[in-house]
Parts: structure tokens; sequence; C-alpha cells
């Protein structure tokens, strides 16, 4: 029997910790690392200014750091937290027409024109409940014009295409790349469908 396992949510509140010795703080990273195995919503990322420390909220961090005191024995000093927001659409928007791209990258000359169109998801069904949804990553769709045109069989399975031909995977990672920031704050888009519908 093979059973799926549990996804793990994403973190939403950032914190700088920073231990009172050099030595500590080098503790303080491996200690963490111990916990982040037993909790994998708990996400930790070295930086030259200290550690950060990302959970599920203010009471789960007090708590990581309630079990840093008590099981390793470690005093550490919490920095402010910080939020992780993001973005999202009230209603679709689509390109007019086909956008031209015509840049040099490095020594890379690239050109390329596509059609998207980004819609809301679940919008209409979670009217009352929008202020309290999970954030859900972008969803990117490659419509059937685009398969057309790049020959691909129809019978493929996304997995197949994004192996077997480099322009299909380009499309996606250049759409998911896009999408990781927002107009308003440079923060993630959240709850979205982007559709490629010609290229």
């Amino acid at each position: 029997v093979c059973l799926a396992g549990v996804a793990a949510p994403r973190p939403v509140l950032k914190v700088r910790l920073e231990a009172e010795t050099q030595q500590e703080q080098a503790r303080l990273s491996e200690c963490l690392q111990l916990l982040t195995i037993e909790d994998p919503s708990l996400q930790v990322e070295e930086t030259d200014g200290g550690t950060l420390l990302s959970g599920l909220g203010e009471l789960h961090i007090e708590i990581t750091l309630d079990r840093l005191n008590r099981e390793f024995g470690l005093t550490v000093q919490k920095g402010a937290p910080s939020v992780a927001y993001r973005e999202t659409l009230l209603e679709a928007v689509e390109t007019h027409g086909l956008v031209e791209y015509d840049r040099t990258v490095g020594d890379t000359w690239l050109q390329g024109s596509v059609s998207l169109r980004l819609e809301p998801i679940n919008s209409a069904e979670n009217a009352a409940d929008d202020e309290a949804r999970m954030p859900l990553d972008p969803v990117v769709t490659v419509g059937p014009k685009v398969l057309e045109y790049l020959q691909i069989d129809k019978r493929w399975s996304e997995q197949d295409c994004l192996q077997k031909c480099k322009v299909y995977k380009a499309l996606v990672q250049g759409c998911q790349g896009a999408l990781k920031r927002g107009p308003l704050g440079s923060y993630g888009m959240a709850n979205i469908a982007c559709h490629v519908e010609e290229i």
C-alpha cells in the first residue's frame, strides 16, 4: 500500500533570530534543522544578517522558540515579524491579441509572442468566504491552439509534455516565474489560473 504524503502548509510569518554568541549561533542552525525535520511547516534560511525562521503564525514561532529554550538550552533574540503577503485578481484579464517579446539577454537574442488569459480561481464559488480562503499556488495551462502549433500529441500527460518539448517547458516555467511577483507589491500571486492561449 502506498499512501500520499501530507503537504505542509506554506509559512506566513518570518522572523530574524540571533543567538547571544557566535558558538550558539552555529548551534542554533543545527537545532533548527532538527526541528524542521519534525515540523515541515517551519522553514529556516541562513543569511549574512542572521537566521530567518518562517512559520504558520506568531504562536507557531513562539512555540518553536520555547522548544529551543527547553530542549536545547538556547536563548535567542527575535526580531520584528514580517508577513508573507500574496496578491490575486478579482476578475479575469487577458492580452488583446499576441504580445510581442523582443529582447537581448546577455549575448542571446530572444524573440516571441504570446496570448495569455489570467483569471481568479473559485472566485464565484467562494465569494462569501473570499477573505478567509487559503492561498493556492497559481495554475498554468496550455491551450489546444498552442498544443497544435507545437505538434504535441493530445494524449500526452503534462509531465510528458514537459519532458519531451522544450518550448512547452519554457512556456510553463516562464509563466510560473512571472507569477512569483505581482504588480502591486512584488508579492507572489495566489488563487489564479494562467492560460496560454496562443503563441
